[in-house]
């Protein structure tokens, strides 16, 4: 998604104009009216379209073109089904037509509008649609040429089909629009067009257009075309500040959620499947490569081209760690050994600090991709080691020569910021600090969000080493994340991470602008993913919903940034809860959904769970083996081959994370799986969090013992799922 200055300054097509004609003439039927105070909603036939047009109290009209209409009304029918909605059906020479208008507004003012949209084709024939332009219209209240906007977003790639935008400076107001791919699977699936890039803002038309067809329409079949809402939102002032801005997109998306396609909610069994990764993470030799007395992971499996990361070490060191410490085995503690030991290698005496690439086999380094140098940085690279390694030293974890070479590396970390002034570039020169790149796409400097990660190593320099310097420095940093704004993704974990600090840092020193800045970097985030069910070509295999793309343009999906991601909301859900941080109950409410879906859809990035003939022939990095439950590194559009950058190594801690911090071990053989997140209270006691009346559910793996569940203190019948909502208390008694 974009968020940026309009520059043009619009038009209206011929067909547009015609509508717009006929309108100003005003002897249109009328098929529904319902009016708001001094507003009004209609439904009518105009010039062979029926439209809805919306009067708003800021001097414009909205128009929703729904489908071309017969001119004898004579055929419709129409049914007033409740008060609030209305459906229209007629016949057309080929096959049935129904809209559906329904008003879902909370409230009778005109200070916020919001309805719903639905169009359905049964066709008689196997036929193409050759439907006119995007579905809605804004224009003032003279039919003529509104004013530009002054920001505006709309879908980027396969992210969720929004426009969202102003009115212009010299007009109050939001327009929120949705197009629920969810609802439209069929039509995808028979006509094999994907929906990828067809929600766009080209003032003053925004919303939904329908792709040409590659295939008919296949007779007799019944397919949803347009499943739209839109959310009018007018403040009482012009101002369009960024957190206000978000504010308002968090509230409209929250409106529109609950009538979204959504996949049901089922139990996956975390526990085994991380058992299964750590198998195949310890003994499949693809995963590894020995470089002298250690032993490292690759990258990707097979893929031995390329020098050892220490990113890749750290990434999985962590969150097994974690793992380790309740569900452990002689596995994981041979892995947590390697990795330990391997670390150390990375550091670089030249500079005292650990590098990005095993300095012993940088020489092997093949110069075909930009950042393939000895010497080329990329920053946020150099920053994750040793976050993860400041996360380690906070959760207890002991080595000391990997702590000294910790706090060496801090060192360089601030000569780097200050070099920088907190303006992190995409690759510099790690011996230098030559700026090599500073711009990724154009116009958009450096990793915007990288700033946030050098916060948070700080915080955790801070709490580990107990040295005032580290505070202050986060202190000083905090100041370039707070200037941010709807494009301040570079990379969605980081962004993540961004917020996480700066509530941590709130935690310290309690700054509302450090509020208002992480809101909106999760914003951002959400912003970032496809909320949206996928069940067309090879996604009818996976979950798709609520996805969460790693950067701000990439065609896929990957493991890597989305359980780092799903990790982060957990904390930063602890936080708010334990610190009472008044946060807002919309973000609060889209992390935990975050978080709830992503434990159904993580299991479908490892091949053993997805069909052989969906995955990728040909990979770019190393091999993908369809039994190996290492994760693959990308998950695209419905049409494309799932696997083809590689099988990723380093995302192999899914199961990790989503055990550490969904289960409730009661015993070896008995636990429960939360879809929501929560605080263990005790070892059989937890809270679930989120936001009020949020719902989750509960799977309890009892085995042969007796479980008695407790919700708020009321005994429940036996049963291996209970439905259960974010703030209640469970308990769990082990009967003998």
């Amino acid at each position: 998604m974009e968020y940026y200055d309009v520059k043009n300054e619009g038009y209206f097509d011929s067909n547009i104009v015609e509508i717009l004609a006929a309108l100003k003439d005003n002897s249109n039927p009328i098929i529904f009216d319902k009016f708001y105070d001094d507003g009004r909603l209609s439904v009518k036939s105009v010039s062979g379209e029926l439209l809805t047009i919306i009067k708003l109290s800021n001097g414009h009209f909205l128009i929703q073109r729904l489908y071309p209409i017969c001119t004898d009304l004579s055929t419709l029918c129409i049914y007033h089904t409740e008060e609030n909605k209305v459906l229209i059906k007629w016949p057309t020479s080929t096959g049935k037509v129904e809209v559906e208008i329904e008003l879902i507004s909370e409230r009778t003012d005109l200070k916020q509008i919001a309805y719903s949209a639905r169009v359905t084709l049964e066709v008689n024939q196997n036929i193409k649609l050759n439907l006119p332009g995007r579905d809605i219209i804004v224009c003032t209240q003279d039919f003529e040429m509104p004013d530009s906007p002054i920001h505006f977003e709309d879908q980027r790639e396969g992210r969720t089909g929004i426009c969202f935008t102003d009115f212009g400076k010299n007009a109050k107001g939001h327009l929120f629009y949705l197009q629920d791919f969810g609802a439209l699977q069929e039509l995808a699936e028979d006509t094999q067009n994907s929906y990828l890039d067809t929600v766009k803002l080209d003032w003053p038309q925004l919303g939904f257009k329908l792709p040409p067809m590659l295939h008919p329409l296949k007779r007799n079949g019944k397919y949803t075309i347009n499943q739209s809402y839109v959310v009018l939102s007018f403040e009482d002032s012009n101002v369009q500040d960024v957190r206000s801005n978000n504010d308002v997109y968090m509230h409209s998306l929250r409106k529109v959620y609950a009538s979204l396609v959504k996949p049901e909610l089922k139990k996956v069994d975390v526990l085994d499947y991380a058992q299964k990764s750590l198998h195949d993470l310890m003994d499949h030799r693809g995963c590894w490569k020995q470089v002298d007395s250690h032993s490292y992971l690759n990258s990707y499996i097979n893929n031995y081209d390329t020098p050892p990361e220490s990113m890749v070490q750290a990434a999985i060191l962590k969150p097994l760690y974690l793992y380790h410490r309740d569900f452990g085995n002689s596995h994981s503690e041979q892995i947590i050994a390697d990795l330990s030991a391997n670390l150390t290698s990375f550091y670089d005496e030249e500079i005292n600090a650990t590098h990005r690439w095993l300095p012993a086999e940088s020489f092997k380094l093949s110069f075909e991709e930009e950042h393939m140098r000895s010497y080329i940085m990329d920053s946020w690279y150099l920053h994750y080691p040793l976050l993860q390694l400041g996360f380690l030293f906070e959760q207890g974890f002991e080595d000391p020569i990997l702590r000294k070479q910790f706090e060496k590396s801090l060192l360089y970390l601030l000569q780097a910021a200050k070099e920088f002034d907190d303006q992190w570039p995409i690759f510099f020169n790690i011996y230098t600090f030559e700026i090599l790149k500073k711009e990724g796409n154009p116009n958009d400097y450096g990793e915007k969000d990288t700033a946030g990660l050098f916060v948070l190593t700080m915080l955790k320099a801070y709490h580990t080493l107990h040295k005032e310097v580290y505070l202050k420095e986060a202190i000083r940093a905090a100041e370039k994340l707070k200037k941010t704004d709807f494009d301040g993704l570079y990379q969605s974990n980081n962004t993540a991470y961004a917020a996480e600090a700066l509530l941590e840092l709130y935690t310290l020193k309690p700054d509302k602008t450090y509020l208002a800045a992480a809101e909106i970097y999760i914003g951002n985030v959400i912003r970032n993913c496809s909320l949206w069910d996928m069940k067309y070509g090879n996604a009818k295999e996976r979950e798709t919903f609520f996805s969460l793309f790693p950067l701000k343009e990439t065609l896929y999906v990957a493991a890597f940034e989305e359980h780092e991601t799903v990790a982060i909301f957990h904390r930063i859900l602890h936080l708010h809860t334990k610190h009472k941080i008044p946060f807002s109950e919309n973000i609060v409410f889209f992390m935990t959904e975050y978080i709830k879906y992503a434990l159904l859809r993580m299991p479908y990035y490892f091949p053993p769970l997805l069909p052989a003939d969906i995955l990728a022939g040909e990979v770019k990095s190393g091999y993908v083996n369809p039994q190996l439950w290492i994760p693959l590194e990308d998950l695209g559009d419905g049409w494309d081959a799932v696997g083809q950058v590689g099988q990723e190594v380093y995302g192999a801690s899914v199961f990790f994370n989503l055990c550490h911090h969904h289960i409730v071990q009661l015993n070896k053989e008995v636990y429960a799986i939360s879809s929501l997140p929560f605080i263990n209270n005790s070892n059989r006691e937890i809270e679930l969090l989120g936001a009020e009346n949020q719902d989750g559910k509960i799977w309890l793996n009892s085995g042969n013992s007796k479980v008695e569940v407790q919700i708020n203190n009321k005994k429940q019948e036996n049963d291996t799922t209970y439905i259960v909502y974010a703030k209640d208390k469970i308990k769990f008694t082990l009967k003998k």
